[in-house]
């Protein structure tokens, strides 16, 4: 999927993406608060 999005994404001139993952979000509230702070990590890191 990601690969789709990217190659939109360059056409409309956007060649530089990063892809982050929040995943298992309705897995319950503890899975879900820690892929939410992963991602949010990853975040900032490319921030």
């Amino acid at each position: 999927m990601h690969d789709y999005l990217a190659t939109i994404l360059g056409f409309l001139g956007m060649t530089d993406v990063e892809f982050v993952y929040a995943e298992a979000l309705n897995m319950g509230d503890e899975p879900a608060a820690e892929n939410r702070a992963s991602a949010l990590e990853s975040l900032s890191q490319l921030v």
